[in-house]
């Protein structure tokens, strides 16, 4: 009996180096989406079972990590359920025959744990009292490749980020730019003003000074003419200064009252023509402000085009890449089950 035992050991370690190419673990999708792809199997199946097995003491799935390979789920003859490591993982499994025995895990709904590197386990006793332990080759489940269209989705956030910034930056450089204009036009305007102003004032000066100037040598004059008139006539004298005099008063009325309706018409035709400048410059400021606005919202909508037609060519790239993907593993897979036919 002991050197039965021992015989079973040493067959057993023997088997460890030995791999079967008649077991196989398939997989219903090699490649899922975290939180989304559903029903994910990975189910160990013996496609040519040896005649001379006769009972099943084991069938795990092991899942490769930093340390290595470890049992991610497994049955074992002492068993009547399969037990998985793992929590929200479904298990089923039969050993109960050689020639449909099978190990099958299943997730609901794909994890973390559902990515990464599986193979199956299968060790059983043969007639002759030996040990039979087949190995199958690794499977692998991965992530979908939208990992690299969200990438280039989050690049073209970023490259939509950075041109709004500068079209920001852009606008307030334009708006500083026509605000700077706007209030140098308005200093240059409030300058003319003041130096027409100045002008108006020194003519209205000029046009006093001239009519007293004229007024004054009118009354020396007049006032000469007087003195004579007095000589020569001393009692209609005094009748013709007073009207002399009543005649110069109207005069010089009528002056003042000209030179204050003309002072009061220039300074209305400047304040008007002020009025109308200031208001074709705030009108013209509003054009420059409305151009610039509308210039940055139909680069704003031209961008956000050009980002939907970049996504869509970035999208259907990625999906004929995936169709590409899957149709060569497809045909990689049909020719190592060729291959494996061919070597059995």
């Amino acid at each position: 009996m002991a050197l039965n035992m021992m015989s079973s050991y040493v067959l057993l370690a023997a088997a460890v180096l030995l791999s079967s190419q008649a077991l196989v673990l398939n997989v219903t999708t090699d490649q899922v989406e975290v939180g989304k792809t559903r029903n994910v199997s990975l189910e160990c199946l013996d496609n040519f079972p040896q005649p001379d097995n006769s009972e099943v003491v084991m069938i795990r799935v092991l899942k490769k990590d930093h340390a290595g390979w470890n049992s991610f789920a497994e049955i074992r003859d002492c068993d009547t359920e399969v037990r998985p490591k793992r929590k929200g993982v479904l298990a089923v499994a039969n050993k109960t025959l050689t020639v449909n025995s099978f190990l099958r895990i299943t997730w609901p709904v794909a994890t973390d744990d559902t990515i990464g590197t599986f193979r199956c386990d299968v060790i059983s006793l043969t007639s002759w009292e030996g040990v039979n332990w087949q190995k199958s080759l690794p499977t692998f489940v991965s992530r979908k490749s939208d990992v690299t269209l969200q990438i280039l989705s989050s690049i073209v956030e970023e490259n939509k980020n950075d041109y709004l910034q500068r079209l920001r930056s852009q606008r307030e450089t334009i708006l500083e730019h026509v605000t700077t204009t706007a209030e140098e036009g308005k200093r240059q305007c409030a300058q003319q003003k003041e130096n027409l102003l100045q002008n108006v004032t020194a003519t209205v000066e000029s046009l006093r000074e001239s009519f007293e100037s004229k007024w004054k040598s009118q009354l020396q004059v007049l006032s000469h003419t007087v003195d004579q008139n007095k000589r020569e006539c001393p009692h209609q004298m005094l009748s013709q200064k007073r009207q002399i005099l009543e005649n110069v008063e109207t005069i010089k009325e009528q002056n003042k009252l000209a030179s204050v309706q003309l002072e009061e018409r220039i300074l209305g035709n400047v304040t008007a023509t002020f009025e109308q400048n200031e208001m074709k410059l705030s009108q013209l400021e509003e054009r420059i402000l409305g151009n610039v606005t509308a210039t940055f919202e139909q680069n704003e909508m031209k961008f956000v085009q050009l980002e939907g037609r970049i996504l869509e060519n970035v999208t259907a790239m990625i999906k004929a890449l995936e169709a590409g993907f899957v149709r060569k593993l497809s045909a990689t897979k049909t020719k190592l089950q060729v291959k494996i036919s061919r070597s059995l």
